[in-house]
């Protein structure tokens, strides 16, 4: 499974979430519109995601795999509360992200 794959996987998983809503976030959070058309496009290879939303889509996969280890290692959801620090969460998706590009 690719990243993208596995982000659309991570967007649908949880409860009463769609991909359009996904696409939604990640248009805010890196400042340009993402719809499913501009996913098919990406899935087919005719264009790359930007870094931004590589970046983006790591750190929405780092966040579930964390909140899914906890809840394999039956904790209580408080736990994932304590761990909800955006620096941890950035840091371990930098790990899987391309760098940023120099402007």
């Amino acid at each position: 499974m690719n990243l993208l794959e596995t982000w659309v996987s991570v967007q649908t998983s949880i409860h009463g979430r769609l991909t359009i809503d996904g696409l939604r976030d990640l248009s805010e959070r890196c400042g340009h519109q993402y719809t499913h058309s501009t996913l098919s496009e990406w899935r087919r290879g005719l264009r790359c995601p930007p870094p931004c939303v590589l970046r983006a889509m790591n750190e929405d996969i780092a966040h579930r795999a964390v909140y899914a280890v906890i809840k394999a290692l039956n904790l209580p959801y408080e736990t994932y509360l304590l761990l909800d620090d955006d620096e941890l969460f950035d840091r371990v998706a930098e790990m899987f992200s391309v760098p940023e590009r120099k402007k």
